[in-house]
Formats: structure tokens, C-alpha cells, sequence
């Protein structure tokens, strides 16, 4: 049977699926940005960028509960290459470089934001 847009689609059971803290390398070019943290008075910093790509992704459930830790800030217009930050998600892709994580979450990033692929562990 073919669904239909007026389905409602299941929610994500985030409990079926294991945590891992694993350590993410990004870059951003930071003229469309507020800066790197996320702040109260905007929503158009690199971290609620992010966050918003983890969670559509479900890679988080939400930025509350993913342990996200980084060292640093910028200010507006200020770029970063290789920032690295630690982070906590879901093992349903699995973590390997050939799972394709980091298009998934990169497609959903509308701007100027780069995960960048390399072995890391965390």
C-alpha cells in the first residue's frame, strides 16, 4: 500500500539505538554568520546551524541532551578551518567514513558549513 502525504509518519524511537561521544572537524566561512556560539538574540550562528542539521538528520534528539562541547568562539565574519568539538549522537549509521554521515548532515546545512571527513576517535 502506497502512503500518502496526509500519513503521519512514526516518530523516531531515538531509545532502539546506541550513543557514542565522537569527536567532529568542521570549517565554516564566517561573513553569513552571527559567530561560531549559539546565542539568545539570533539564530544564525554555526552552532544552531549545526544543531538544526543533527537533529534532521537524527543524529541528536536534541542539543540539550548530545553532551556538545567546543573550545573557543569567533566573532561575526570570522572564519575557522579545522575546528574541532565533541559531541555525542546515534549509532544508527554507524561511525565509519564510508557510512556517509557527514553528506547526510552537510546537505541539510544550507550555508557556508563543512563537516570535514577524517578518521577520528574520540
Amino acid at each position: 500500500m502506497a502512503s500518502t502525504n496526509s500519513e503521519k509518519q512514526r516518530p523516531f524511537d531515538f531509545s532502539r539505538y546506541p550513543k557514542r561521544r565522537i569527536a567532529i572537524m568542521f570549517l565554516y566561512l564566517g561573513w553569513d554568520y552571527d559567530g561560531l556560539v549559539k546565542q539568545e538574540n539570533t539564530l544564525n550562528t554555526v552552532e544552531q546551524t549545526l544543531f538544526n542539521a543533527l537533529v534532521r538528520t537524527k543524529l541528536i534528539e536534541s542539543e540539550e541532551n548530545c553532551e556538545w562541547t567546543r573550545c573557543g568562539r569567533t566573532d561575526k565574519g570570522v572564519s575557522v578551518f579545522f575546528k574541532f568539538s565533541k559531541i555525542k549522537i546515534f549509532l544508527y549509521f554507524g561511525i565509519s567514513t564510508s557510512s556517509g554521515v557527514d553528506c547526510q548532515i552537510n546537505r541539510c546545512i544550507m550555508r557556508i558549513l563543512f563537516l570535514v571527513r577524517e578518521k577520528l576517535r574520540a
